[in-house]
């Protein structure tokens, strides 16, 4: 790719990522409608996609994995370590008096209902692994990449859920360096399905939200 186009989509995309985030901390009320919201989410995901593939240069066949025993306990394992790490990392926030803050993150969802799951669960893993895995880890390491990938999430306006982000991008760059695009979308694919559903189950029938359920 050439230096010029590159350094035209950097620049395009920090100007998108300013705009995300001042227009959901300084004027949350441009988004404040589930219509705009879902439009907004639409628009960001679509960016992602065709801009990673374009950057990246994966073929679709690259975005499945081979299914196997090893395979499906690698990812298990891997989704432990991960709920490991962002669980150590919220007890810390607990533990320096940070007050855990993840209602945002399901005032968001309830907003945006069943579009929420979709785009949590069939979209977003697909797009931002290509994306900020894909595209960005080859190019600017793991740790940037990760750092982009978490300021994504300010747009929930959650402490906690940008943190997790955080530990979770650094870890699915590793999992993307060493076997590749298909094992870090199955990775997100896992962390945000069991998450959404531990969520639901839990406000359904006990009414409480647990700060160790985000959406990523």
């Amino acid at each position: 790719m050439k230096r010029n186009n590159l350094r035209i989509l950097s620049i395009f995309l920090g100007i998108f990522l300013i705009l995300l985030i001042t227009g959901n901390i300084i004027y949350p009320e441009l988004f404040s409608s589930p219509s705009l919201s879902i439009l907004k989410t639409i628009i960001l995901q679509s960016f992602l996609f065709f801009c990673g593939l374009y950057l990246s240069k994966l073929k679709l066949k690259e975005l499945i994995p081979n299914i196997s025993i090893k395979f499906i306990l690698r990812i298990i394992g891997l989704y432990v370590l991960t709920m490991t790490f962002i669980i150590i990392a919220f007890i810390f926030l607990i533990l320096l008096g940070v007050r855990p803050d993840t209602y945002l993150v399901y005032q968001k969802a309830n907003m945006l209902g069943w579009w929420f799951i979709i785009l949590g669960v069939l979209v977003a893993p697909v797009t931002e692994e290509i994306f900020f895995r894909g595209a960005l880890v080859p190019r600017i390491g793991i740790i940037l990449s990760a750092i982009l990938f978490a300021s994504s999430h300010v747009m929930y306006g959650s402490i906690y859920e940008v943190i997790a982000a955080l530990i979770f991008g650094v870890l699915l760059g590793w999992v993307y360096k060493r076997w590749g695009i298909g094992n870090s979308i199955a990775l997100h694919l896992l962390i945000n399905t069991i998450s959404i559903i531990g969520l639901i189950v839990i406000k359904y029938f006990t009414g409480y939200h647990t700060p160790l359920l985000c959406f990523l």
